[in-house]
């Protein structure tokens, strides 16, 4: 499968490049000509350019402060540190002051402390009736 791919893209190229000095001029002309568009653009349309610039700065921002958070994060979970959330009434409290002081086991972790024992356990099902 490699080699037919291999085969297929090879033969694509060689048919794009130029067969005479004359199609590998026409073919320089059509590139000097793209790359002197692309380098003009913001020359004939500057509100664009100014648009896509904010637009790029303020996505740039944004990943900037998401990374932040993650790091800051990540050395927190490393350094042992509890995450800290803001009550209503201002004070930071660890998140650890919400959750039950017991051990607790692998279901109660995966149901986020709703369930309890009981509702964890399966419901009993009797034997299927034959028809």
């Amino acid at each position: 499968m490699f080699l037919l791919r291999l085969i297929f893209w090879g033969a694509l190229i060689l048919m794009l490049l130029p067969s005479s000095q004359e199609d590998k001029q026409v073919l320089y002309g059509t590139a000097e000509r793209t790359a002197q568009d692309f380098a003009s653009f913001c020359t004939r349309n500057p509100q664009v350019c100014e648009t896509v610039g904010n637009a790029a700065a303020t996505l740039l921002q944004k990943i900037q402060v998401g990374a932040g958070m993650i790091r800051d994060a990540v050395d927190a979970w490393r350094n042992g540190d509890a995450p800290h959330r803001q009550d209503p009434a201002g004070s930071a409290k660890p998140v650890t002051d919400r959750l039950p002081q017991q051990p607790y086991d692998a279901a109660q972790r995966i149901s986020n402390y709703t369930l309890s024992s009981d509702d964890l356990k399966p419901e009993w099902r009797g034997p299927v009736a034959s028809r």
